[in-house]
């Protein structure tokens, strides 16, 4: 594993290489690649040629939904359509019908250049926005953030779906895989209003959300606060979430808290 490992380093902490949603510390490479391998339905997959690895391709799988997640995307070290189309004819092959994600930033042509030939639809253009551990602009969390229980597992699923209503992670999915998540939540008269979901494979913030008129910069400091602390207290090093370039009031909450712009990501859907 420490080969892959290095083989995905190397190459990630290059723009034009890059990928999404992966982590650029070494050590956190090999934390989430191990806890792939350890998964029952998740895989890391290689490209080797003349006994070195030359491409890696972690995935996220969800056989019940049909989901994949390329949990970084291809990474190669050269001649990238040739590696690309090697790992996408066999998930193809292994994966038919299964819907899939992945993400790239603007500097990463080729991989850009190999989603259009893929036919694959541009989803989401974000910034990727980082915070290390020990940059945390610490502040006291609040009372009212807590962590999902199965008390308010219904009202939390239906004020999630109500304010992601296009995602593949709906409520009912992220419960499925509840393992797979943190989930914090703000409740006032027994009813869910504001919620932070962050990945434990990848220490990626999935979704945060409040409730319009109950004080949104307020509660949304107090989940996302809470979200960081506790995934710091798990033992990342590292946090990242996908921010809409058009939400400054999304991209100031996390810049509030230390958060720092470090690349684009533009996010591709498609179907095997």
């Amino acid at each position: 594993m420490q080969q892959v490992a290095d083989c995905a380093y190397r190459l990630n902490i290059n723009p034009v290489h890059r990928c999404k949603a992966f982590p650029l510390d070494y050590r956190d490479i090999c934390n989430q690649f191990q806890k792939m391998l350890e998964h029952p339905h998740d895989r890391l997959l290689i490209f080797e040629e003349n006994d070195r690895i030359s491409g890696v391709l972690a995935l996220l799988v969800e056989p019940q939904d049909k989901y994949l997640e390329a949990i970084g995307g291809v990474f190669a070290e050269s001649n990238y359509p040739r590696v690309a189309k090697a790992f996408f004819d066999y998930i193809a092959y292994s994966y038919s019908g299964y819907f899939m994600h992945a993400a790239y930033p603007e500097e990463n042509a080729q991989a850009l250049k190999f989603m259009e030939s893929l036919g694959a639809e541009l989803e989401d253009s974000d910034y990727e926005m980082r915070l290390k551990k020990g940059e945390l602009k610490v502040c006291s969390p609040a009372n009212d953030v807590v962590q999902l229980t199965e008390r308010y597992h219904k009202s939390f699923v239906e004020f999630h779906d109500a304010r992601h209503p296009d995602v593949f992670w709906t409520g009912e999915k992220l419960l499925d895989a509840i393992d797979k998540f943190r989930i914090h939540i703000v409740t006032k008269k027994e009813k869910v209003i504001g919620s932070v979901v962050t990945s434990r494979q990848t220490e990626e913030i999935f979704f945060i959300a409040v409730a319009e008129d109950k004080h949104e910069s307020t509660y949304g400091k107090a989940l996302l606060l809470q979200a960081v602390q506790d995934a710091f207290a798990d033992g990342a090093e590292e946090l990242l979430s996908m921010v809409e370039r058009d939400s400054d009031s999304k991209i100031n909450l996390f810049e509030n808290l230390g958060f720092k712009r470090t690349d684009t990501c533009l996010t591709f859907k498609f179907r095997l």
